[in-house]
């Protein structure tokens, strides 16, 4: 059930007059989720739902959905027509003047921008200030619930102990010279996760060259043979099947031999030290008590990478948030593709996963780093340091 006082508390501290929620056709899953009614139902109609820095919130909902929002605190407006609807919205807003929609100035987070252009400009047309809804939504939806951690911790060690052992394949199957390919190994632990009853979707398995594509796709239209002597990278990720439950992600790499190339040697050092740096900020900040945003995590991993040389190489943020979804609605580690200013605040989990991508090769180390009350948790831990060696 939402808890609308504590909502408003949030409201409050974020200097705004209210929070007004807002779907058409699924566009907007983070106020569906917010709101809670809507699910498992795909309304056809928009409906919003302001709820006011004080005092008793408003439900617009459209004559043919009139339950829309049913099960919810507050009072009913209900229209038919868009004139209504417009209407409906200006005594609904009358007085306010700041207002959190699910909107990204200039679409700087996607992740948070959900509410279409049109419908902001209605808003605006009333005299309110839309302004971003990024922090209401790390703190109502980026947050892990307490029972998600025990399912999260279960869901890890299933997924490490798949990884060890998707390496012990490739190290008898390159012994005994029986032929493996990148898509069998992909389905290998896909079966894997399956039979542990985690949802999941294909991992990455990439041999030689293929790991210099950080967004690799394991295709059996392209499917390549597991050789010796190359970087071998495997990214994966899944849940367990239960409420709360929420999703496990990690990036290893192996050599197929018993000793790895100098050069890939050498990169991968580097992009250890990059993992290593932003981890240690973590800590640190977390430790003497400052306020850590999501940017400088990224800032720390990059400048690593870019004194060694390979700036140009590291073509993506340092870490996404987590949450149900392999990409949560919390703060990322980003100053490249966004400037994530969100704070990085308990209950809050990400990965930190570097990556250095060559036209031969490339390297990424992944980790998830679990923000708790009382310190800072990262999977797995001793962090892979060594290279696996399968030879």
């Amino acid at each position: 059930m939402i808890d609308i006082a504590q909502i408003q508390d949030r409201i409050r501290t974020e200097g705004l007059d209210g929070w007004l929620l807002y779907d058409f056709f699924g566009i907007n899953p983070l106020a569906e989720r917010i709101v809670g009614v809507t699910a498992g139902r795909r309304l056809k109609r928009r409906w919003f739902y302001f709820i006011p820095a004080s005092g008793e919130p408003i439900g617009i909902v459209h004559r043919i959905e009139p339950a829309s929002l049913d099960g919810l605190p507050g009072t009913r407006e209900v229209y038919l027509a868009y004139g209504e609807l417009r209407d409906a919205l200006k005594r609904a807003l009358s007085g306010r003047k700041r207002v959190a929609m699910e909107y990204a100035p200039e679409a700087v987070n996607p992740y948070v921008s959900r509410v279409d252009a049109g419908t902001v400009d209605l808003v605006r047309a009333i005299g309110i200030e839309v302004m971003s809804s990024a922090n209401l939504i790390q703190y109502f939806e980026g947050r892990w619930p307490e029972d998600a951690y025990p399912l999260y911790r279960e869901a890890a060690r299933r997924l490490i102990a798949i990884k060890t052992a998707a390496f012990e394949r490739v190290r008898g199957m390159l012994r005994d010279g029986n032929a493996l390919t990148e898509q069998s190994l992909c389905r290998w632990i896909m079966e894997r996760m399956e039979a542990e009853g985690m949802v999941a979707e294909e991992p990455m398995v990439a041999i030689g060259p293929h790991t210099g594509d950080p967004h690799y796709e394991t295709l059996a239209a392209a499917d390549t043979p597991i050789i010796r002597d190359a970087p071998l990278m495997i990214d994966l990720w899944a849940r367990m099947d239960a409420p709360h439950a929420t999703t496990a992600d990690f990036t290893y790499m192996a050599w197929t031999g018993a000793e790895p190339a100098s050069e890939f040697q050498r990169i991968w050092e580097v992009d250890c030290a990059a993992r290593n740096a932003a981890v240690g900020l973590i800590r640190q900040s977390f430790e003497g008590g400052r306020i850590l945003q999501g940017w400088e995590v990224d800032d720390a991993a990059r400048a690593v990478i870019r004194d060694a040389g390979y700036a140009d190489a590291f073509a993506h943020r340092t870490g996404h948030s987590l949450g149900r979804e392999v990409h949560g609605a919390g703060v990322h580690m980003d100053n490249l593709e966004m400037r994530d200013e969100r704070e990085i605040i308990p209950g809050v989990a990400f990965t930190i996963e570097p990556g250095i991508y060559l036209p031969e090769f490339g390297v990424r180390t992944e980790v998830a780093v679990l923000i708790l009350a009382d310190g800072v948790e990262v999977h797995e831990e001793p962090m892979q340091a060594e290279l696996d060696l399968l030879f």
